[in-house]
Formats: C-alpha cells, sequence, structure tokens
C-alpha cells in the first residue's frame, strides 16, 4: 500500500547550517525489485537539492470577510484533515455543513500543499486558518509577529503523528547514538530539508547529544526519494523516509542490503510531531464565535469520522482524487486528538508533552541547528481559552492516547537491552549526596524538563535511567587492600545508583503524571565501572530509550 505523501516536503527553503549539501542527479537504475518484481521504493529515482533561505512573508494585509460568512481554511494531503472534511460535508463551502447548521457560518476548504504558499495566503488575508505541524509554527511564528495582525493564535491540536516516518541505517548503525562520526568519518543522512521527516531526525539527534554539524544531510526531492537514494547510493548511511518504503529497504531479502536496520519510527516517538490550526491575530479578535465553532465542528468531526470510517475516507478521496481505499489505509498515520487530549495538550502543566514543552523543544532544537535566532514565546501563540470554556460541555471525553509499555523481566539486564537512543546527562550532586538540588546545580531544573519530554515523547518505550560515579577515591582503596576495594567499589555503586533514583524523583515531582507509570521506569547504578577521560565527565547520569519490544 503506498502512502501518500504527507504535506509534501515541509518548509522547502530555509537557512541550513548543518554540514555538507550535495547536489546531483539521479541514477539511472531502477531500485532492486523483491522476488515478485514489486519495486521496493514508491519512486524510482531521486535527485539531491541544495538548500535556499525562507522567502519573507509577500503582501501583508487585512483579511476578507462578507455577509457569506464563509471561513477560509486550507489544507493539504494529510488524513489529519479528514475530521473537517467529515463535518463539512467536502471540501465546498454549503448550506448541509455541521458548521453552517449548527454556528451560522461557512467553511470553504482550499487545497494548498506548499507551505510558503499557504503562509503568504495567509498574511495576505487570503486565509483566516493556517495549516500545520507545530515545528512548521515555530518556524513561521517570528516573520509573522512582525505584523499585530498576522500574528499566529493556535487554539487546537488536530493530531499527533502515529507512525509513518522513520530512520533506516546500515553499516551496523543500529542506534540514534551511532550517528556520530565514526573513525573521523561523519554518517550521511538523506532526507527531505524541512519536512516532518526532517524535525524527527533533528529531535533524535537532539536527545542522543549529537551536533547537527556531525552529520552530512543529502536533501532530496521528498521522503520518497530520500528511501531511493538510501538504496542506490551506497554513499548514504541513513535515510529518513516514510511507509512502506522504510519497511521494506529495511527488510535485507527485499533490499538486498545485508547489514541494514530500521532505527526507530514514529511508533516509538509517538509524541514528537503534532498537528494544528492558527487563526490570524486580528480574525480572532473579531470573531472568537467563529473560532469556537470551529473547535467545536472539528471535535464533532472526530467523532463523526470514527462512527462511519468508510463514508469519512470516501469523502477524503473525493476531495484529493485518491483511489478507493487509499484513505482508509492511511488514518493509522495520524491519531486524532480529542477535547480530553486538547486539554492535555494545551492546559495540564503537569504534562511533559504539553504545549509548552513541545513548542520550547521545537525552538531549542532549531535554535541549535541555526534555523531560529528569536523564536517567539509559546503564550504568544497558544491560546487555550477556547478549551477551557467548554469543558463542561466535554465531562465524557477521555485521553484515548495512552502509553503501553512491555514490563520489565526481574533478570533484565539494561546493557544488554535494544535501545534506540542514550542520552548522557550531567547534573551536578552535592558531594555524597543523591538529590537534585536546583540551589546546587541551577540547570537541573532544565535537565529533568527535558527528560521528562523525552520520555514522553517515547511514551510505548521503557526509560533506563544509569548513575555513575568517578573513581577518584579508588586508588585510596585500592592501597588499603582488596577487601576495603570490594567494599569502597560496592559503596559507590549504591551511591550511584541512589542518583539515578535521585533523578527519576525530580522527574515524577515535576511531572506527577509519571506517577501513574512508574513500571516505565528502570533505575540503575555503575559505580565507577564505566569511568569517562575525567572524574568531572565520569559523574554522570545516562537515559536510555529502550525499543517498545
Amino acid at each position: 500500500m503506498k502512502r501518500m505523501m504527507r504535506r509534501l516536503s515541509g518548509l522547502m527553503a530555509l537557512p541550513v547550517f548543518m554540514g555538507l549539501l550535495v547536489s546531483g542527479t539521479a541514477n539511472s537504475q531502477p531500485p532492486p525489485e523483491d522476488p515478485t518484481g514489486t519495486p521496493i521504493t514508491t519512486v524510482e529515482k531521486y535527485s539531491y537539492v541544495p538548500a535556499e533561505t525562507l522567502p519573507p512573508v509577500k503582501g501583508v494585509s487585512g483579511y476578507q470577510w462578507d455577509e457569506t460568512k464563509t471561513v477560509i481554511f486550507p489544507i493539504n494531503l494529510w488524513i489529519g484533515w479528514a475530521p473537517i472534511i467529515m463535518a463539512n460535508g467536502g471540501l465546498k463551502a454549503n448550506d448541509d455543513s455541521l458548521f453552517y447548521k449548527q454556528f451560522g457560518f461557512r467553511v470553504e476548504l482550499p487545497i494548498i500543499d506548499d507551505p510558503i504558499e499557504a503562509r503568504n495566503a495567509f498574511a495576505a488575508g487570503k486565509s483566516h486558518i493556517l495549516w500545520g505541524t507545530l515545528d512548521m509554527m515555530a518556524l513561521f511564528a517570528p516573520e509573522l509577529a512582525k505584523d499585530s495582525r498576522t500574528g499566529l493564535r493556535i487554539y487546537q491540536q488536530i493530531d499527533w503523528s502515529n507512525g509513518g516516518d522513520g530512520v533506516v541505517a546500515r553499516g551496523g548503525i543500529k542506534t540514534i547514538n551511532d550517528l556520530r562520526p565514526k573513525d573521523g568519518k561523519k554518517r550521511v543522512i538523506a532526507l527531505a530539508q524541512n519536512s516532518p521527516s526532517h524535525y524527527y531526525i533533528l529531535n533524535l539527534l537532539y536527545f542522543a547529544g549529537i551536533k547537527p554539524d556531525q552529520v552530512i544531510f543529502r536533501f532530496t526531492g521528498d521522503a520518497f526519494q530520500a528511501a531511493n537514494a538510501f538504496v542506490n547510493d551506497d554513499t548514504v548511511d541513513v535515510c529518513v523516509s516514510w511507509a512502506p518504503d522504510i519497511y521494506n529497504i529495511s527488510d535485507p531479502k527485499k533490499s538486498g542490503i545485508k547489514d541494514v536496520a530500521l532505527v526507530s519510527t514514529t511508533a516509538d516517538a509517538k509524541r514528537v510531531i503534532a498537528d494544528v490550526w492558527a487563526a490570524r491575530a486580528d480574525f480572532a479578535k473579531d470573531h472568537p464565535d467563529v473560532l469556537e465553532g470551529l473547535v467545536r465542528g472539528i471535535f464533532e468531526g472526530m467523532r463523526m469520522v470514527t462512527d462511519d470510517k468508510a463514508k469519512a475516507a470516501a469523502l477524503f478521496e473525493a476531495a484529493f482524487s485518491l483511489p478507493k481505499g487509499e484513505a482508509e489505509a492511511m488514518m493509522a498515520d495520524a491519531h486524532a486528538t480529542n477535547y480530553a487530549e486538547n486539554a492535555e495538550f494545551l492546559i495540564n502543566v503537569n504534562n511533559p508533552s504539553n504545549f509548552e514543552n513541545t513548542w520550547d523543544t521545537i525552538n531549542n532544537i532549531y535554535q541549535e541547528a541555526g534555523y531560529l535566532a528569536h523564536p517567539v514565546p509559546f503564550n504568544k501563540v497558544m491560546d487555550p481559552r477556547i478549551i477551557e470554556k467548554i469543558a463542561a460541555d466535554y465531562k465524557e471525553s477521555k485521553n484515548e492516547y495512552v502509553d503501553t509499555y512491555v514490563p520489565l523481566k526481574v533478570d533484565f539486564d539494561p546493557e544488554k537491552a535494544q535501545e534506540i537512543l542514550t542520552r548522557t546527562v550531567r547534573i551536578h550532586f552535592a558531594p555524597n549526596r543523591a538529590d537534585v538540588n536546583a540551589k546546587y546545580d541551577p540547570n537541573s531544573d532544565k535537565i529533568v524538563a527535558e527528560i521528562g519530554r523525552m520520555a514522553s515523547q517515547f511514551g510505548n518505550s521503557t526509560i533506563v535511567i544509569i548513575g555513575h560515579a568517578d573513581r577518584s577515591k579508588y586508588e585510596d582503596a585500592k592501597a588499603l587492600g582488596s577487601a576495603y576495594l570490594k567494599k569502597h567499589a560496592q559503596r559507590v555503586k549504591e551511591l550511584s545508583q541512589q542518583r539515578a533514583r535521585g533523578v527519576l524523583l525530580a522527574l515524577i515531582n515535576k511531572f506527577p503524571d509519571f506517577k501513574k507509570q512508574k513500571d516505565k521506569f528502570f533505575t540503575s547504578g555503575m559505580g565507577w565501572t564505566k569511568p569517562l577521560e575525567s572524574n568531572a565527565l565520569s559523574r554522570r547520569v545516562e537515559i536510555k530509550v529502550l525499543t517498545p519490544e
């Protein structure tokens, strides 16, 4: 089943400070085929493309609104928009729309797949709403905020990306940490620039502590081309692409690549890519009733999709001229976020994957990568007032996006577990103490917040927290004999274990929701058995994210 291009290539023109860009032409050789003769990649050619700078916003103007009361809400080819299409009865403004019948306004859903075009229409007042992933909104926000009329106001989350994006590697690369340079050579990653896949890999690199300039990005025209480049260009170590290609090329029987591995997918990192919509600030100020109707109508559309998936699929296929059966197969790619899940995202301050934490993580990652100089604070774009206002009408709504993880066995050994990535963090503990103390280490609160975000992001994974200690007393203990050395080593190990538990306690204190998920975490201490090049570096905590299996 061919997965349709989602959100196209994302932001197609942005500055890049991430290492070598390679331009080239496609290899004329077709991709390898599986025994049935079916090509293993969706497209048969690829090309490397250069990056360009983000063009400025054009033609800023006031919005258009007349007696027809028609909201212009552009969408793109992404299954997450099925609920609004369902509620509207198609793309065109019509009197049979749920929005008109219940709230007295019409909705027009023009298709604008190019995010730059969508942004410019929004700024010019030709549309009232802007579609996008939250990471896309973070990149657009500074430019749009320059005019008070076009500042972003985000009221609702549409979905979480729920699979379909993945990282495939060869040459012994099994985890994200393996993407560090080896023998002085940087790993080469093929991907579509500034797409959801691009942010996905940047996010994984960030949590593994790998700088963007420690890898080489080779950008392709889209994510499907990245998979083809991986198959046909053996200088590419890694690709970030979409289903079904990621599963086909990671199967050595199909791809012919012996040492190939599916390192991670968005089924693992289930809370990385959030789809949202934003209204213009001036329209939001003038028409709060319309925005409330949009929020309510989309929630109703989600219920309608659940009740009649066949009808929803047919409407979606008609809207985008897709073959019958395509839309229903695409539905697994997105988890529609109901009212309760929107409340978690926009209101619950204890949720490590809420809007604020997700937005701040996006901005941190993009700043480190050289994309954002002056990010817009989350509270300048997020507006939770509608979700708060309508709470009484959604008392029965339940959070359905719950985490499921495999309980660890009694004899579990974290050193032998299959992992996605390991994050090394340095929290300065007071001598011989294991509590995380912000007075002793002012950065500790930020570090704990990032651990919480990572743990929630990898919702179905077990999180292993491993404490380490330095060897500053090793020689002294050794001089006192083997018995004393053994005893002292045990004390050091206990201290490292206590520090791992101290980090977990700090995590739960900051995010009380983790109290319900204690089985998700495993703490361990390595004592002084794995020192680094200095005592200061050896005093550390490592966070391992294990594969859900």
